[in-house]
């Protein structure tokens, strides 16, 4: 069975029960031979989706006592509200509208396309991985991550010559003096096909946020101009609008001629009228020219009208705070599903709360991937993620010579059936009656099972005799937990240098560097907690964090730190 038939089949049995909130384990097993499919669903993975949705299993053993981590993280969760699919597929298409909205930001600047191509050139040099670079729907399974990068690529260079092509454009418009309404409609034609290949590439929110601070710093430049602008005009008691005309009064008179003389009797009159002194009509034409100089180079890079332009920037705080609340929401109203899925996998080499983070993680990635138009509740997407993320675990962590995930799972299922058939028969139940309901050959199951039963003792002493003095089998292993003590120098050394580093910034920025990655205690914050301690928003602390790193990248910076790279 596909996984999409899998997704219809989950989805098909929640609507049978409707607003019920038990089922019993006969009733599962009726429902899945009515629809012929108790060879290809696990039993589990309708167990974890109906616990995840606030249905309990009627007949299912008790797998938790009230002295475990997980009857005490299902204390702390018990009352996370269970959306149900309205809630969450409203909630994951206003996700999905703020994101949409951020990734339109992309392509009204000259600087943040060029900054969007130049990631695109790390993601082609193998810098930055795939599944850093874009969003897709798709599971891995699906497609390749070589085709998907591949397609990625070659959509990022259409981008380019897209881009490329309105450069010529933008050029060519200045030499032949193109009407204005001409030009906006030529440029927002251009736009929006790069928009379109920028959709259907769907860069991850880490992408765009890695291109939003040059958002930040230009409306910071220009407010900064602006507001030293009308400062001055404050005390000078003179309206913007009055000390544009000033300054266009004074460039034309600067032309002489016919157009010269009218522009000075005019000026003469607006002075007269305003009634200001020399002194003060040269501050503010001085003034003016600066902040006029500022908005000449802005137009200049921005794509779009300036108006549009600062109006996009001002959102981007409240586009990110309602994606972040968003996938939060889904987040906590999803998370009982990780730990329903964890308690399987139990006592196989993995701490439980270690297979609750790496079932997080997974839940993170599967929310962020979520397609509302398939119109599946966020349970029936995600398990598969959280299933995978936890067998992965298992088989990276659980063993010294580690087995494939595959066969752990395989492993499982031989378990679970074991004990069924065991029960059903009141006798052991032999490889061929395990064979069947598997549905593989008896040898197959034979060779499994001598590849999950060879075990050899740490303890076993190399050689043929076992008196020889010669080195066990353990020993030969090396300790991957102890650390050499020139590692350990070159660690105090590095720290030192950070420290160093760090000094060179401000005082706030350190402090929120070294908060944010955990360097005093090893602990890394969330933006939020920085945020609680400065008392500013989660946003003003990003933009802190953004600007402190830009400093650190910087080569002379950057260059001390790169030697402990190479040792």
């Amino acid at each position: 069975m596909n996984y999409e038939h899998k997704l219809a089949l989950l989805e098909k049995l929640s609507e049978k029960l409707g607003d019920r909130k038990s089922i019993t384990i006969d009733a599962i097993q009726k429902f899945l031979k009515a629809e012929k499919v108790e060879a290809d669903i696990e039993y589990e993975e309708i167990s974890d989706y109906l616990a995840a949705s606030g249905v309990t299993v009627i007949g299912e053993s008790a797998k938790i006592t009230p002295d475990n981590p997980m009857a005490m993280y299902f204390h702390d969760i018990g009352d996370v509200e269970i959306l149900d699919k309205e809630k969450e597929l409203k909630i994951a298409y206003n996700m999905r509208e703020n994101k949409r909205k951020l990734q339109n930001l992309l392509p009204i600047l000259t600087l943040s396309i060029k900054k969007f191509l130049l990631l695109g050139v790390q993601l082609e040099k193998g810098e930055i991985g795939i599944d850093e670079f874009t969003i897709s729907s798709f599971r891995p399974d699906d497609i390749t991550p070589t085709e998907h990068r591949t397609d990625v690529i070659m959509k990022m260079a259409r981008i380019e010559g897209m881009y490329r092509k309105l450069e010529t454009f933008i050029k060519s418009s200045k030499k032949a003096s193109v009407g204005v309404r001409t030009y906006w409609d030529k440029k927002s034609i251009i736009l929006s096909e790069i928009r379109e290949e920028i959709d259907a590439i769907n860069p991850s929110l880490k992408i765009i946020e890695t291109i939003l601070p040059i958002f930040d710093r230009l409306y910071e430049y220009w407010k900064d101009k602006e507001n030293k602008l009308d400062e001055f005009l404050k005390l000078a008691g003179v309206s913007r609008e009055d000390a544009e005309k000033l300054f266009n009064l004074n460039q034309s008179k600067k032309k002489g001629g016919k157009t010269g003389k009218e522009a000075v009797s005019k000026l003469n009159k607006l002075i007269s009228k305003l009634n200001l002194g020399e002194k003060t009509v040269s501050g503010i034409i001085k003034e003016y020219g600066k902040y006029n100089r500022v908005r000449t180079r802005i137009k200049d890079i921005s794509l779009v009208p300036l108006p549009v332009l600062f109006k996009q920037i001002e959102q981007i705080p409240e586009l990110v705070n309602n994606y972040e609340s968003a996938r939060e929401k889904l987040v906590k109203a999803n998370v009982r599903l990780v730990v329903n899925v964890a308690r399987n996998y139990m006592n196989q080499g993995v701490d439980f709360l270690d297979l609750i983070q790496e079932g997080n993680h997974a839940l993170l990635r599967a929310i962020e991937r979520f397609d509302p138009d398939k119109k599946f509740k966020v349970a029936t997407y995600a398990i598969w993620w959280i299933r995978q993320a936890m067998i992965q675990s298992i088989a990276e962590q659980s063993q010294v010579i580690r087995l494939p995930a595959y066969l752990i799972q395989w492993a499982r299922k031989y378990s679970r059936i074991y004990h069924e058939l065991s029960q059903k028969l009141g006798r052991e139940p032999t490889t061929k009656e395990i064979s069947e309901e598997l549905d593989v050959d008896e040898r197959e199951v034979d060779a499994t099972l001598r590849k999950l039963q060879s075990h050899i003792s740490l303890d076993k002493t190399l050689g043929k005799d076992p008196n020889a003095s010669g080195r066990t089998l353990g020993e030969i292993i090396e300790d991957e937990d102890s650390e050499s003590p020139s590692l350990l120098a070159t660690l105090a050394v590095l720290q030192k240098e950070i420290q160093r580093i760090l000094s060179t910034l401000s005082p706030r920025e350190a402090e929120v560097i070294s908060l944010r990655f955990g360097l005093e205690d090893n602990y890394p914050r969330t933006l939020e907690e920085i945020g609680k301690k400065f008392n500013l928003s989660r946003e003003r602390i990003r933009q802190i964090e953004t600007r402190a790193l830009s400093k650190l990248r910087h080569p002379s910076r950057l260059k001390v730190l790169e030697t402990f790279l190479k040792e």
